[in-house]
């Protein structure tokens, strides 16, 4: 009886996804929490052969009863991620509660900035607006990690994500005509447009800090002028923020998602 209700719970999962595949989101900026959260169950976990527990869409939510869940735990290890990034990735918390790794436990600071004993700043507060008005409060698990606003995905873990909890994201897309150009980066810290700096000026550290979006939007409209002069062609520069809040991700895990801010970036000439 237990094999045929996996099945049956199988085959409802495959039936779910062909229904969201076929369904395009028809408001932009409108999302509900159903459609928000299709990616984050698809399996195999990318880039691994780790499989997601189905999950039905009414199991989505935390607050629906589901005594039978027991999804599989994954957490890429620090040592894989490129040296640069690995001062920011949080350690394995579920690995070590286990008792097979004897350290002494990591204390993460949850819903708040703070640094760590090396000195970095670490932001871990959501960008996700709540019914209040204000950023939400991210409840934490029976295990003292961050559970995931949207719902359950089939997976525990931190994932390929680096942090535990919200992994915020800048992302950028210039447009102009028929071109595009996009990029995404991590951010680790508070300062955000640093971040997104170090895109276009690399690690020149005789420039000016981005420390508000201000500086970003300068630079950008600055570049507007640069064309303007080289092609003689007038051109109007638009910077919007499009998104900032929750990214429905295959990377997101029960205890790590990402959260992204998205600007958009467009030059217009004749």
């Amino acid at each position: 009886m237990k094999e045929l209700d996996r099945m049956m719970n199988n085959s409802h999962v495959y039936l779910e996804n062909i229904k969201h595949l076929t369904e395009k989101i028809q408001e932009r900026g409108l999302q509900s929490q159903a459609s928000i959260h299709v990616l984050a169950r698809h399996t195999p976990y990318p880039g691994t052969r780790v499989q997601r527990y189905p999950v039905p869409d009414k199991y989505v939510p935390w607050e629906v009863m589901w005594t039978d869940y027991d999804p599989v735990a994954y957490t890429k290890p620090k040592s894989d991620f490129p040296s640069s990034l690995q001062q920011f990735v949080d350690e394995d918390v579920l690995f070590a509660t286990q008792g097979i790794d004897d350290n002494q436990l990591p204390v993460f600071q949850w819903n708040c900035l703070s640094s760590n004993p090396a000195g970095i700043s670490i932001d871990r507060t959501s960008w996700i607006i709540g019914d209040q008005g204000t950023f939400v409060v991210y409840k934490l698990d029976s295990e003292g990690v961050p559970r995931n606003i949207y719902g359950r995905t089939g997976l525990r873990g931190r994932g390929a994500l680096s942090r535990w909890g919200p992994n915020h994201f800048v992302l950028v897309i210039i447009t102009r005509w028929q071109k595009k150009w996009r990029s995404r980066v991590f951010v680790p810290g508070e300062l955000k447009y640093e971040v997104v700096r170090s895109l276009f000026k690399g690690k020149e550290s005789s420039l000016p800090m981005w420390n508000s979006q201000d500086n970003m939007l300068d630079f950008f409209k600055s570049c507007g002028e640069t064309l303007e002069e080289d092609e003689e062609v007038p051109t109007e520069v638009k910077c919007e923020m499009v998104k900032r809040g929750y990214m429905d991700d295959p990377w997101n895990t029960d205890q790590a998602w990402r959260e992204v801010e998205l600007w958009h970036v467009h030059y217009a000439g004749r």
